[in-house]
């Protein structure tokens, strides 16, 4: 008693106590005390004799915790006590008690029923249950039952990832989910029928209001309980898939239940209790609409006859058309109240809502709510039903009609931005499936009312970017002039951006956050093309009204915020115009004969005439006013742009395409290569008016780079007159973005690499080496520059040696050069490195070398010497290194004879044995404690020494010329280099280079080559370095996050311990290298005795107490040392038994043991090695019935 008083005090002061030094010596002493031998036993017995709230809580909690992470120490009867200690307190313990304390034991037994299942025992489980909540007639109880079930089917659906697999989850989930959930699903129906025959169906005299408040309060919390286990119930992971649970969140995954589920989704009563329930207490309108959403998410196979799943369609639309008219007219009553004793007890129950809910009916959060609701049950009856079906029920025409009134109401609201992204998209899946109508007079009408939602959609866009009244009919009509909008009245003074935001949503701006603007733009489009032909004649009407205005605007009061205005309104239908030409695969659908799409071509090239003309001028006005012009619209002059480049660019295009035969009759566009014209002149123009808008320069090079790809219309290009001059004129005096983003941003980078990409598309040799000599010129002029500028600083510095400093503040050296010429270096350098990675294919490739090749090598290295204190010349220059030595899609294949493959490779090798030996230097000379702490704030030196490995990698592995080659002659650069930077990397705190992965992941990379082709390089150092290397590699077997890292480490490692083994055995031969090298790695081991266990032990733990065992590299890495460490294997094997305390325990762990190794031989053949992965994984699924893990 003592002892539980002495608890339940420690488990006061770890939940109250305001001093966090109470609570953490409360919680240590608590812990003591849960990780004592015989916790469970007490935990247990305290558990059934405390009373105090904070003790049960922190028990319970914490027995979960055991139950989960030890499971396989519990016995079947230490579950069965429990369960029964967890049902004794719920049900006569919880009374008073806290909801999160109720909530932990109703946890606790969810888990320990979950782990214990079987599937021959389940049903008598679930009736126990049964029995205890729902047999007593008690209300409480009741409640606690629904509760308990719901957590229960909760607990079921996800996987307890530490206590089971996923084998043993889906076979748990499996027995559940049939019989089992459907029970549980029949009583959540149940309890709502009971609420529904007691307060709105019941015959009986009404109730007295001072003596049911008590229970009014238990019914809202019954409905409240059943609605909550529905929605669990119908969000179970039917599939088994992993993302299950996550799709069930969104709107377009269909709801797989189980056959067994049939009669009971079929009941004609199901779905009219839940609409009654909506209709008659408003407190649960919120939740049963998301049940009712499940609902319409089942699939439609499970209805065994056509005539029930009409039925059930039936009902789900007169549901949800009463629901709509009940919302538009909520004093709107159709029942039949005749029952006075029913209409007092609803009156009272909604009298009581009323007054203590925390929102009612009025409230606007409230109403959001219900909206948002409903938007995402018509969304999902239209996904999940066909076309056909929906035309056949009774009151389709006036649900649509109701919908149509609800998605206007939307508009007119401006904060419902998720129900209106619903309900657009049900109107895009409706146009889309019309053609599927074959009723002409429902077909008439729906085009009438989707085209009427387009025109109202328009309306509601342009008048929240004017603030407007706008004048549109009430009744729909074919004729788009009820919806003409004028553009040319009265404007505001001040363009209002944050009205602007809400055309797709407050927190998403229109062309610049395209994610969810183009879901909404997407739906538009298909609503426009329903009709396509009246789309076009509205909002062309629309365009010229708003260019007119635009043109005598800025002739007139250019700078105007009118001006503003008129631009946000082009820029709306400029965007809208370009999704409408850029959807010719949906137009596919909407048009399926030759005749429909010809007419739609002609319909396209009258908007993109309209665009043309509009863009031309504009462009013009701007050249010759210098005014600045509008973002906003040259921002969906490029969409417009790009989405008719993917509809009709493309190299079959053709003069005799429809599309090209109208244009040409409204601009005198001729062809692909006329239209490619004016897709340059755009791109030009913005590359030299807009260096001040980031977001034009990137959408515009973005473009750039889409026209120069082959499968669009790159070799066309060449025809274009401007793509010559280009060649000629490509620097900052003709695009001014070149300087002024030289040193922040890749603009000029990607600019160069579509320049060169557009180059080396010709297929005429000598006029690609022709326009390469020219096109290199001006970055010639500016390397003759540099050498100048490097003559007179190696003239004015007393040493040119290699300098490098932690710091980030500049050289000497540097005072010699101004900011100008710094700006210069970097901005070629950035050039360079465009230009070499768009050459794809060993011509170019080759061509660009010849080109590099001496001078500009020389000029890099001149730069490494000059500015090694100058981090971000050097970091982009080794980029531009890097990029040069990485033999993407085999570009780099010279000629057999050539030297080149030799020459890139030594001058590669020696930048980074120079820069590599100078860190070395600088961190071995330096290693204190206030350089390291220095250090681990540095980044640009770990942006080196990732950037030099990068290198070598790429270097070593690029097969463009022999590495041996080397040490055939002996050449020690490539050794000094390799040993400089692995020097530097083992001089480095492990956790500093483990706590950025890019760098060990790159560095694991480089180890892994050299382990299996150049193993000399790693054998070959002494003893202290040899171990910290081993060191440093063992460490990723701990990287969980990041299985490329872990892979390398066990590979590298293997090859070792292969090598190792392979040489220590007589029967292989052996040469004089391979005998000095063993000599060197027995001296390593002998130096280090323990230098293997330690890595035996690593990987043991990590095959048997992680999830990792199975992989293939582990399991080979495991074997080899089985092989050379047979005593420690036997020795751990020991150790794991004693561990055990029950003497049959011991014998079978025994017996598992040996037989991981049956039949394996003293080898490291392939066979022995497969033979031994299979042997491992039943190794590791046989130990997880046994707590090794407890001491």
């Amino acid at each position: 008693m003592e002892e539980l008083n002495t608890l339940e005090e420690l488990a006061i002061n770890v939940y109250e106590s305001r001093s966090q030094q109470i609570r953490n010596k409360s919680e240590e002493t608590l812990i003591e005390f849960i990780n004592s031998r015989d916790s469970i036993s007490k935990i247990l017995q305290f558990l059934d004799n405390t009373n105090c709230a904070h003790l049960q809580l922190y028990l319970s909690t914490q027995l979960r915790k055991i139950i989960i992470e030890k499971y396989a120490v519990f016995s079947d009867q230490d579950l069965v006590v429990i369960k029964l200690v967890a049902i004794n307190f719920l049900t006569k313990k919880s009374k008073g008690v806290t909801n999160y304390v109720k909530v932990s034991f109703q946890r606790l037994l969810a888990i320990v029923i979950k782990l214990s299942w079987e599937p021959e025992n389940s049903q008598q489980v679930i009736n126990v249950l049964t029995d205890v909540f729902f047999s007593n007639q008690d209300q409480a109880l009741y409640l606690m039952g629904l509760k308990t079930f719901g957590i229960l089917v909760e607990q079921f659906s996800q996987q307890i990832t530490s206590a089971e697999s996923l084998l043993q989850h889906r076979q748990r989930t499996i027995s559940f989910r049939g019989q089992i959930l459907l029970d549980i699903f029949k009583l959540g129906i149940m309890s709502l029928e009971l609420i529904a025959t007691n307060f709105l169906l019941d015959q009986n005299e009404s109730l007295n209001q001072q003596q049911s408040t008590s229970g009014i309060e238990e019914t809202l919390q019954l409905g409240t309980n059943a609605l909550d286990l529905l929605s669990k119930c119908l969000s179970f992971d039917f599939l088994g898939s992993p993302y299950y649970l996550t799709q069930t969140t969104s709107d377009k995954f269909i709801l797989q239940l189980p056959s067994c589920w049939a009669n009971t989704i079929q009941s004609k009563d199901l779905l009219p209790l839940f609409f009654l329930m909506y209709l008659k207490v408003s407190k649960f309108r919120v939740k049963i609409l998301q049940v009712l959403f499940f609902l319409s998410s089942i699939r439609t196979s499970i209805y065994t006859d056509e005539q029930l799943k009409m039925e059930s369609l039936g009902n789900l639309i007169s549901g949800t058309l009463e629901i709509l008219l009940k919302y538009q007219d909520p004093n709107n009553n159709n029942e039949n109240e005749n029952d006075n004793n029913n209409q007092d007890n609803l009156n009272l129950l909604q009298k009581y809502i009323n007054e203590n809910q925390e929102f009612d009916e009025k409230n606007e959060d409230y109403d959001q709510s219900i909206i948002h609701g409903l938007a995402r049950i018509i969304y999902k009856i239209k996904l999940n039903y066909q076309m056909k079906s929906l035309t056949q029920t009774e009151q389709f025409l006036p649900w649509i009609e109701e919908i149509a009134n609800l998605t206007f109401s939307c508009f007119e609201m401006k904060m419902l931005h998720n129900a209106e992204n619903y309900l657009l998209e049900f109107w895009g899946k409706l146009s889309a499936s019309l053609r599927y109508v074959r009723n002409q007079d429902v077909a008439k009408t729906l085009k009438r009312v989707v085209h009427g939602v387009l025109v109202k959609w328009i309306n509601f866009v342009l008048e929240t970017i004017s603030k407007e009244d706008v004048k549109t009919s009430n009744t729909f009509n074919n004729s788009s002039s009820n919806y003409n909008y004028n553009v040319n009245d009265n404007y505001e003074d001040n363009f209002d951006q944050d009205s602007f935001d809400l055309i797709f949503g407050s927190h998403s701006k229109p062309l610049s956050e395209e994610s969810r603007f183009m879901i909404t733009l997407e739906a538009t489009t298909e609503l426009g093309l329903c009709n396509y032909c009246e789309t076009t004649k509205f909002v062309s009407e629309l365009f010229k009204n708003a260019f007119e205005s635009y043109k005598k605007l800025m002739s007139t009061k250019a700078g105007h915020p009118k001006c503003g205005k008129t631009a946000a309104i082009l820029s709306i239908l400029v965007t809208l115009f370009g999704s409408f030409v850029g959807s010719k695969d949906r137009k596919l659908i909407h048009m399926p004969d030759k005749d429909s799409l010809t007419e739609a071509a002609e319909c396209d090239a009258r908007l993109a005439s309209l665009i043309f003309n509009l863009l031309e001028w504009n462009d013009s006005f701007i050249l010759q006013s210098q005014h600045d012009g509008y973002e906003i619209l040259e921002t969906s002059f490029l969409l417009f742009l790009d989405m008719f480049r993917r509809a009709y660019v493309s190299p079959n295009s053709n003069s005799r395409n429809a599309i090209y035969q109208r244009l040409y009759q409204l601009t005198n566009i001729k062809n692909n290569i006329h239209l490619l014209k004016i897709f340059i002149n755009k791109i030009i123009n913005n590359l030299q008016i807009w260096s001040n808008s980031e977001l034009i320069l990137q959408r515009t090079l973005s473009l750039f780079d889409k026209l120069t790809q082959p499968y669009c219309a790159g070799t066309q290009l060449l025809y274009v007159e401007k793509i010559d001059n280009l060649f000629i004129n490509h620097t900052e005096f003709k695009f001014p973005f070149i300087e002024k983003y030289s040193e922040n941003r890749s603009y000029r980078t990607k600019f160069y690499h579509t320049i060169t990409t557009l180059l080396f598309l010709d297929k005429d040799q000598k006029l690609i080496e022709q326009n390469f000599s020219v096109f290199v010129k001006p970055f010639e002029k500016i390397g003759e520059k540099i050498l100048l500028l490097e003559q007179y600083s190696s003239s004015s510095s007393s040493s040119s040696s290699l300098s490098l400093s932690l710091s980030s503040t500049t050289n000497d050296k540097h005072q010699n050069y101004s900011k100008n010429d710094l700006k210069l270096i970097l901005g070629l350098i950035k050039d360079l490195l465009g230009v070499v990675s768009a050459t794809n294919s060993d011509r170019s490739y080759t061509l660009l070398f010849d080109w590099l090749y001496p001078d500009f090598f020389e000029l890099f290295n001149e730069i490494i010497l000059s500015f090694s204190n100058h981090s971000k010349i050097i970091i982009q220059i080794l980029k531009l290194l890097s990029e040069i030595s990485y033999n993407r899609y085999q570009r780099i294949a010279f000629e057999s004879w050539s030297p080149n493959g030799v020459y890139l490779v030594k001058v590669l090798i020696k930048i980074v044995d120079a820069f590599s030996s100078k860190l070395a230097q600088t961190i071995t000379n330096n290693v204190n404690n206030n350089f390291l702490n220095q250090l681990k704030d540095n980044n640009t030196i770990f942006k080196f020494l990732k950037l030099l490995l990068q290198i070598l990698v790429r270097t070593i592995s690029g097969n463009y010329a022999p590495i041996g080659a080397f040490q055939v002659y002996s050449d020690n650069t490539l050794h000094n280099a390799i040993d400089s930077i692995i020097t530097v990397m083992i001089s480095l705190p492990q956790s500093t280079i483990l706590n950025r992965l890019n760098l060990y992941e790159t560095f694991m990379s480089l180890i892994e080559i050299l382990s299996k082709e150049l193993i000399e390089y790693l054998i070959e150092r002494n003893s202290k370095q040899f171990v910290l290397l081993i060191q440093l590699i063992t460490q990723g077997f701990a990287i969980t996050q990041n299985q490329f890292i872990c892979d390398r480490c066990c590979m590298t490692i293997d090859s070792i311990v292969e090598f190792y083994f392979k040489m220590s055995n007589n029967k292989y031969l052996r040469n004089e290298k391979k005998i000095r090298l063993t000599q060197i790695l027995n001296s390593h081991f002998e130096n280090n005795p323990n230098l293997l266990k330690d890595i035996f032990n690593s990987v043991f733990n990590i095959v048997l107490f992680e999830s990792k065992s199975e992989n293939w590299a582990i399991s080979k890495l495991f074997l080899s040392l089985i092989l050379i460490e047979k005593e420690q294997f036997l020795q751990i094997k020991q150790s794991q038994i004693n561990k055990l305390d029950n003497e049959e325990d011991k014998i079978k762990l025994e017996q598992i043991f040996d037989e991981l190794v049956d039949g394996i031989e003293n080898n490291l053949d392939r066979v022995n090695k497969s033979k031994f992965r299979n042997n491992l994984e039943k190794f590791v699924y046989d130990t997880k019935k046994f707590d090794l893990n407890e001491k």
